[in-house]
Parts: C-alpha cells; structure tokens; sequence
C-alpha cells in the first residue's frame, strides 16, 4: 500500500512538472508570436506619423522662419500624410489627439502610447519626436495575459499543459517508480515535453490576433 502511495505521488509529481514546462514553453513561445502581431501596428503607425509630422514642421519653419502653434492645419509634405480626426486634429495609432508642445525654437509631439498616460512599458510606452522607436515597446507578458485577442493562444497554452500533465502522469509505470528504467523514463518525459509543446506552438500560431 505504501509503495502505491508513493508510486501515485511520483506519478502527481513528474506529470505536473511535464504540464508546467509544457505550459511554460508554448506561454512563451505565444507571447513572442504576439509581440509581433498586430498588437504592433498601432505604435508603428505612430512613429510613421510623427516623422511625417516633423517634416511638414520643418518645411513650415523654413518658409515662415516660426515654428507653428499648433498641428491642425499643418500640409504634408509630398506625399505624406497622417491621421486626423473628424475636428482635423492629428492622432496617433489609438486615436487621440497628439501632444504638440514649442517655445516658439523647440518643439516636441508625443503619443502617450495605448492608455494615454505619461510613462508605462510595452504597448503603453510613449512615443516622441525625440524618441521615435523606444527600445521597451514590445508588449510585456501581462499585457498579453490580459488581451482578449490573446484568449484563444491562452487556450491554446492552458490544454498543451493539460495534455503534458496526462502524458507525464502516464508515462511513470509502476516498474520505474521502483527505479528500474530511470533513463528510459527520462527519455521519454524528454519527448512528451518537446512533442507536445511544438504541437502548441503550431496551434497557437493559428490564433496569433491577424486582424481578420
């Protein structure tokens, strides 16, 4: 009965350890999936307006030698074009209206980045005339975690575990508990986590947010 006992808590024990690795591997490699999904494009589209922005600063500064006091009204230069709201204000990727500051020598345009504040990591970075590609922009691990669009990789993530915990329970015979075919446990522990965390991987691809 002890042995049992104890052979059923081995079993417990290796089959979490499978379902957190392969939980860790796929909640990984998902969130890198993600952080280059469209989730993205907002503060690409940021940065792209601001540059075009500073061009039609710079022209209007050299024909009227002043910098402007405000955005609406400012003509693209060429072809370039940023986006505007219904008022004809310049916004970045989420919509607002961009922070435009001079002393009438410097001037600065900000985007507060997604949630409009001052400061934040991730896709809450700001993004400035003077900083146009932060390094820290990448979406971190809780604004993944917390993104609808994200739900279906979670999913994805949280049954690859489940499946690793079942394959990793199973995979301990009694024979083994009784520490006969150590290696041959190892090997096949080894393989259950990379099959099943590739499997994942390969599903979770499907569901990283397209915007279709």
């Amino acid at each position: 009965m002890a042995e049992k006992r104890a052979h059923l808590g081995l079993r417990l024990v290796v089959g979490l350890l499978v379902g957190l690795a392969v939980l860790a591997i796929s909640a990984h490699s998902s969130w890198r999936g993600y952080s280059s999904s469209i989730v993205r494009y907002p503060q690409y589209g940021t940065s792209r307006d601001i540059a075009e922005i500073q061009k039609a600063i710079d022209a209007y500064q050299r024909e009227k030698n002043s910098l402007p006091d405000t955005l609406t009204g400012l003509a693209p230069v060429g072809e370039g074009d940023w986006r505007m709201n219904e008022t004809g204000a310049a916004v970045d990727g989420w919509w607002r209206p961009f922070h435009y500051w001079t002393d009438g020598t410097r001037y600065r345009i900000i985007s507060y980045g997604r949630d409009g504040k001052p400061g934040g990591v991730g896709l809450d970075r700001d993004i400035s005339s003077d900083n146009l590609r932060p390094k820290d922009t990448a979406p971190t691990f809780k604004q993944f975690f917390t993104d609808p669009r994200a739900r279906r990789m979670l999913v994805v993530c949280a049954m690859s575990g489940l499946i690793g915990f079942i394959l990793g329970f199973r995979s301990v015979t009694f024979s083994i508990s009784m520490r006969r075919g150590f290696l041959t446990t190892l090997i096949r522990l080894f393989i259950t986590i990379a099959a099943t965390s590739i499997l994942a991987i390969m599903i979770s691809a499907a569901h990283v947010p397209s915007g279709h």
